[in-house]
């Protein structure tokens, strides 16, 4: 971890803020460039990002992890969402789940505000999890 880094809930908050910010960027431009599936769109991305925190808070806490560790279940879970349709084109001819993996990784650098915040290991969840949806 970085010195100075914050640990804790309220990094990872801060992360998924600009996680979010980054993504609504990104698909604007997508948008603007005519390249933004209608049904892959910004409130696509939303929506399964809000429905897959709600249901990994819920099933972390069903299997009984403490409320602060199904939180964190639940942000990472958020910020997946948000994330898993980051190279999905309009009009798609092969699984992107691969290249969009690979993009998240790399985004660290680019983009340290909003994914550099994430640990390396909260980094490869999220990147994963794009991987196999």
């Amino acid at each position: 971890m970085k010195p100075g880094r914050k640990t804790g809930q309220a990094r990872l908050n801060r992360s998924l803020a600009e996680t979010r910010n980054q993504m609504r960027a990104r698909f604007g431009k997508m948008a603007a460039r005519g390249t933004l599936s209608k049904v892959h769109d910004l409130t696509h991305v939303e929506s399964v990002s809000a429905h897959a925190g709600v249901l990994a808070e819920e099933l972390a806490l069903r299997k009984g992890f403490s409320k602060e560790s199904a939180k964190r279940t639940r942000t990472l879970a958020e910020a997946s969402g948000m994330t898993h349709d980051i190279v999905r084109r309009k009009t798609e001819r092969r699984p992107h789940g691969i290249k969009g993996a690979k993009l998240i990784m790399r985004l660290r650098q680019k983009f340290p505000k909003a994914f550099g915040e994430f640990t390396a290991q909260e980094l490869k969840i999220i990147s994963d999890s794009t991987l196999v949806h």
